[in-house]
């Protein structure tokens, strides 16, 4: 279990901690969804921070995921940066699995690209196991 804290103004806590995988998972989808938003966005960053009444520096702040924000300030940062936001939600058990199959796709792929065969000429294709 990791231990988690929220702000000093939040009402909300964890208690007994929560389990790594969705802690880890969490933070990197929000690093994603930051970045996501300033590669998307088409507004210049001197004018998003000026609608949002932020420095620069606070805003890549904010962008780099330093910066906890409150829904309603995630709300406020998609419209200064006229993007929209969709939310995905999934249970940790869906999400491992989901992230396992894509590690083996890609060990799949690294295997096959380091073979000089493939198919029906792979040594042993034509091998039929025998029943005994």
């Amino acid at each position: 279990m990791t231990e988690i804290a929220a702000s000093q103004d939040s009402p909300l806590s964890i208690r007994g901690g929560v389990p790594a995988w969705s802690a880890r998972r969490n933070r990197e989808t929000q690093r994603r969804l930051f970045g996501r938003i300033a590669e998307v966005s088409r507004r210049d960053p001197a004018e998003v921070a000026e609608a949002l009444g932020v420095d620069e520096t606070s805003l890549a702040a904010i962008v780099r995921g330093e910066t906890d924000l409150s829904m309603t300030e995630l709300r406020l940062l998609s419209i200064a940066c006229d993007v929209v936001i969709d939310y995905r939600v999934t249970s940790t058990a869906d999400d491992m699995d989901s992230h396992a199959q894509v590690l083996l796709r890609a060990l799949k792929s690294e295997i096959e690209a380091e073979r000089p065969w493939s198919g029906r000429s792979a040594p042993f294709a034509g091998m039929r196991w025998i029943k005994t």
